[in-house]
């Protein structure tokens, strides 16, 4: 007697709505993720969606939470130089979203979503966070010597993130090729060097002249 399929675990099955919901933001934006078409790109009647969601909202907010874990994931390193670190996290940033354009998509969807439907929440709560890390990783480079003591570290932070935000906005048009990863990394250099504390040279000390040599003999009488 053939066994019946196993019906998936209920955190699968939650994973695999999220999934599709991403996926549908990705390719028809917020209004094209509807109920019935989250169903049926899952395999499920709509009501059986109701099981792991309360209502489409926290289908839309735990979509974004999953979106941004995501791509925290491919961003996250150890790195203790502040200047290496800012480098790095800067081209990894640029990478992932060329890679993955559609995360380019949910970011904007999420950004741009109606006030009355209260989506605009978790993104802006997960860009503070990121808009912190950059900073603290500045004061640390401040406090390591890497970068300039009279650094303004509100503007910095804003000058960086508006870089990524520069190259996601290219990622979501599809211009990857009009800035290529040459010309994104020369980007990341320009910022990095204009904030490099520069090394102070310390002025030549000459050896004094010895006096003998410059003495005048007295004339002889």
């Amino acid at each position: 007697m053939d066994e019946k399929p196993k019906r998936p675990r209920s955190n699968n099955r939650r994973e695999q709505i999220l999934n599709e919901t991403i996926n549908l933001i990705m390719q028809n934006g917020l209004s094209g993720a509807t109920m019935i078409r989250i169903a049926e790109k899952v395999g499920i009647s709509q009501p059986a969606i109701y099981r792991h969601f309360k209502n489409r909202k926290e289908i839309m907010l735990a979509s974004v939470n999953a979106a941004f874990l995501q791509l925290a994931e491919g961003i996250n390193f150890e790195e203790k130089d502040a200047a290496a670190y800012l480098r790095k996290m800067s081209m990894l940033v640029y990478k992932e979203f060329t890679r993955n354009p559609g995360s380019s998509r949910v970011l904007f969807e999420f950004i741009c979503a109606p006030p009355d439907e209260e989506l605009r929440e978790p993104v802006v709560k997960y860009l503070l966070m990121f808009l912190k890390l950059i900073e603290y990783r500045l004061a640390e480079g401040v406090d390591q010597g890497v970068f300039r003591d009279d650094l303004d570290l509100e503007l910095t932070t804003w000058e960086g993130f508006s870089l990524g935000f520069t190259l996601s906005f290219v990622s979501l048009l599809g211009l990857q090729e009009m800035l290529s990863e040459e010309k994104a990394r020369h980007a990341i250099e320009n910022l990095v060097d204009r904030i490099i504390a520069k090394k102070k040279v310390e002025p030549s000390r000459r050896k004094p002249v010895n006096a003998l040599r410059h003495r005048v003999s007295p004339k002889s009488r």
